[in-house]
């Protein structure tokens, strides 16, 4: 399969294979029912020791950042923001991650483009005499929402739990290449989704200064948003 190589602001743990970005194995009990998915553990495994809290914590260069918390060049050049794995759900930083009972989890993780900075929406955005509140993680946060590219991929999908938030926030923005630096990401758990059939899903980020078209063939890499597809057997 030939692999997608679109260049994004986000990517997919555990890789998915060949242009259609598919995710795919079979739930069960290993050895009989199991298949593939100890290889898709292996990469979450791998994944989630990146981010060993005992190795990051002793680093003094890696400080605990807030939200809502303006950070200046200077202590961004000082200290890193510490991405804690503990804050995301158990199920999605230990065991078979969900796999063996048909509920995964994926991370999306940002993808260090460097010197990128989010450009936030605010109230403005929406204008004055508009009911509409914007959500408090779209002033402090980058966005990310998992979308149903049909309305059967919506029922397929079942629920899905974010964690530690829904988006990156704002304090890890910009990248600028250095060693101690922690990429946000977010665990997504499929709770309920259906199996033995394919479900097609888009990952998307907003920000001001992201391109939200639904065309990607019109999107100027980096693209903000990253399609795939899970199949449960």
């Amino acid at each position: 399969w030939d692999e997608d190589k679109t260049y994004r602001y986000i990517r997919i743990v555990p890789k998915p294979n060949g242009p259609k970005n598919l995710i795919q194995f079979r739930h069960g009990n290993m050895p009989y029912e199991g298949r593939v998915w100890p290889d898709l553990v292996k990469q979450m495994d791998d994944f989630v020791h990146q981010y060993n809290p005992e190795v990051y914590l002793r680093n003094h260069n890696i400080t605990e950042c807030i939200t809502g918390q303006e950070r200046t060049e200077q202590a961004r050049q000082a200290n890193q923001c510490l991405f804690d794995i503990r804050m995301i759900s158990e199920q999605c930083r230990s065991g078979d991650y969900g796999y063996a009972t048909g509920q995964p989890c994926v991370f999306i993780q940002f993808n260090n483009i460097t010197g990128w900075k989010p450009d936030l929406y605010t109230m403005n955005d929406i204008g004055p005499r508009s009911n509409t509140t914007l959500p408090a993680n779209l002033q402090q946060f980058i966005r990310g929402n998992n979308n149903r590219n049909t309305i059967v991929d919506q029922e397929n999908m079942g629920q899905i739990e974010y964690t530690p938030t829904q988006g990156f926030p704002v304090y890890y923005f910009p990248y600028d290449g250095h060693p101690d630096y922690m990429p946000p990401l977010v665990a997504i758990r499929f709770r309920s989704p259906a199996t033995s059939i394919a479900i097609g899903i888009t990952c998307r980020l907003y920000a001001k200064n992201l391109n939200h078209t639904d065309n990607f063939d019109e999107m100027v890499e980096p693209v903000p948003a990253l399609p795939f597809n899970i199949f449960i057997e």
